[in-house]
């Protein structure tokens, strides 16, 4: 079962940070710029990255969460912004879609929640079983090398006994994309900082 961390999920002002405004604004640019005419966000919370994603009219968007309310807070969210997607409740790692179903996807924000990697490692392999052959999927995973997430995960863990803050070093999340079947594309290190201690790295993979 995804084990989600309810401190995070439950405030939606937690995705207001600058560092995730940041990896929702450097992820759109990318994803705009290939112009997919299909498009899914997993985890997509109050679909905040899916208001400012601006894809081609003819696309079709769908976002997809767990919890009903933030998908019905999605809805006003997207409207206000004068767009649309269709709306899924489901578990990450059991997405209701058909194979090869998308010409892309991202999950934003997600990875730092879920408590046990194995469910992330499961979460990779639906994913790219949606994607249809040649399409690709923006992750974003917080790194396990930046002082002050070391810091959180020990801190949940041993004093607050709270799910520790979920992180992987750049070797670990591309050993994970090769063993689930994807070819890394790109990365991308996320603002503030770049290089081996950047909080939070962006990469882009293609389904063969």
């Amino acid at each position: 079962m995804l084990t989600i961390n309810p401190q995070a999920v439950k405030n939606p002002a937690a995705f207001l940070r600058p560092l995730n405004l940041q990896i929702f604004k450097t992820a759109a640019e990318y994803i705009e710029s290939l112009a997919p005419n299909s498009f899914l966000d997993v985890g997509a919370g109050i679909c905040l990255f899916g208001s400012i994603l601006k894809l081609p009219e003819n696309a079709v968007k769908t976002a997809c969460d767990i919890r009903l309310d933030n998908l019905l807070e999605g809805r006003n969210v997207l409207s206000q912004h004068n767009q649309s997607a269709r709306l899924i409740r489901c578990w990450a790692q059991i997405l209701p879609f058909k194979d090869n179903a998308f010409q892309s996807a991202a999950i934003l924000t997600v990875f730092i929640n879920i408590a046990d990697s194995e469910v992330v490692y499961n979460i990779l392999q639906e994913m790219r079983r949606v994607i249809m052959p040649g399409g690709f999927a923006v992750f974003e995973f917080r790194n396990a090398w930046n002082f002050p997430l070391r810091f959180k995960h020990w801190l949940n863990k041993f004093v607050e006994k709270r799910l520790p803050v979920m992180a992987f070093s750049r070797r670990q999340f591309a050993k994970m994309l090769h063993n689930t079947g994807w070819r890394e594309e790109k990365i991308l290190p996320v603002w503030p900082l770049a290089g081996a201690f950047t909080p939070s790295y962006i990469v882009v993979a293609r389904k063969p």
